[in-house]
């Protein structure tokens, strides 16, 4: 049987001040811990709205930021037509290979075809043939947008 917990503003705020008061002591009017303590409650009781608007200031700024970029969200531009077709094309230049280790399809590995400078920083270089390398998904994994290195092997 679950044990039902209780809210933790579930006292009236004046009790809860009163009952923190009478353990500080002194008066509300010249005590430095009754100034400590009314900020603290007053923060405490701010906690979620403030939290709320950072978050929410913090989102909008982000999406500002993304719209500038002229940027397409992730789903969006993954399911475009043209990011299919290079993706494709991609995948055949490099034969089904991973282009650092040589693993494939038949090996049992996943492949990913990965922006070598990342779609996050360089969002001109999306769409670039150029800017893309077929990586198996262990030679992929914690690269994310940190690393710009080019990993297709060179052809003479």
């Amino acid at each position: 049987m679950k044990r039902r917990r209780t809210p933790r503003n579930s006292q009236p705020l004046g009790v809860a001040i009163a009952a923190a008061l009478s353990v500080l002591g002194g008066s509300a009017t010249n005590d430095w811990r009754w100034h400590v303590f009314a900020a603290v409650c007053l923060l405490w009781l701010l906690r979620k709205p403030l939290g709320a608007l950072v978050s929410g200031l913090a989102g909008l700024a982000w999406s500002r930021a993304k719209a500038r970029r002229g940027a397409q969200s992730g789903q969006d531009f993954y399911r475009s037509p043209q990011w299919r077709r290079l993706r494709y094309d991609a995948l055949k230049a490099a034969d089904g290979r991973c282009q650092l280790c040589g693993k494939g399809k038949h090996d049992g590995v996943k492949l990913h075809v990965d922006h070598v400078k990342p779609r996050s920083l360089f969002p001109r270089l999306a769409l670039r043939r150029d800017n893309l390398q077929v990586l198996c998904d262990a030679c992929n994994l914690g690269k994310s947008n940190r690393c710009t290195r080019d990993w297709r092997r060179q052809t003479a």
